[in-house]
C-alpha cells in the first residue's frame, strides 16, 4: 500500500498527495467491499443520472429548463462521491465492515429513484403497469402471504 501511494503522489505532486491517497483507499475498499454493496452504489449513480436526465425532461416539457437545475445535479453526484469517501475513510478509521457505506447508498438508491417515479409520473408514464408487476413479483417470492 505504502509503495502504490509513493507511485501514485510521485505522478499526481506532492500537492495532490492526499488526493492520491484517497483514491488508492478508495479503490481498495471498493476491491474488499462485498458484491452487494458495489451494485447498490453503482445503481445509485445511475439513479442519480437518470433522474438529472429526467428532471431536464420534466423542465423542458414545461418550458422552464434552467442551467442552474443541471448545475444542481452535477453538485447532487459529487456530493455523493465525496460522501461515500468520507464513510469509507472512516470505516477504515474504525475498523467497520461496511457499515457507514450500506446505509448511504440504500438511502440514495431509494431517494434518486422516488425522484425517478415521480418526474416518470409527471412525464405522463403509466404506472400502475410497473406497480402490478411489482405486486405479482412480490407475491411470487412470498407466497405464504
Amino acid at each position: 500500500m505504502e509503495k502504490s501511494v509513493a507511485v501514485l503522489s510521485k505522478l499526481v505532486g506532492s500537492f495532490d498527495a492526499l488526493t492520491a491517497i484517497l483514491i488508492v483507499y478508495v479503490l481498495t475498499w471498493w476491491d474488499a467491499a462485498p458484491e452487494s454493496v458495489q451494485r447498490l452504489i453503482v445503481a445509485g449513480f445511475v439513479l442519480a443520472v437518470f433522474d438529472a436526465l429526467l428532471r431536464g425532461l420534466v423542465a423542458k416539457k414545461a418550458q422552464e429548463f434552467k442551467s442552474c437545475r443541471v448545475n444542481d445535479s452535477i453538485i447532487k453526484v459529487i456530493t455523493y462521491a465525496c460522501g461515500y469517501g468520507v464513510l469509507i475513510a472512516l470505516e477504515y478509521a474504525l475498523g467497520l465492515p461496511n457499515v457507514l457505506v450500506l446505509p448511504l447508498a440504500a438511502l440514495i438508491v431509494y431517494r434518486d429513484g422516488t425522484s425517478c417515479l415521480k418526474h416518470l409520473n409527471t412525464l405522463g408514464v403509466p404506472l400502475q403497469f410497473i406497480e402490478q408487476r411489482l405486486r405479482d413479483w412480490y407475491k411470487e417470492q412470498n407466497p405464504d402471504e
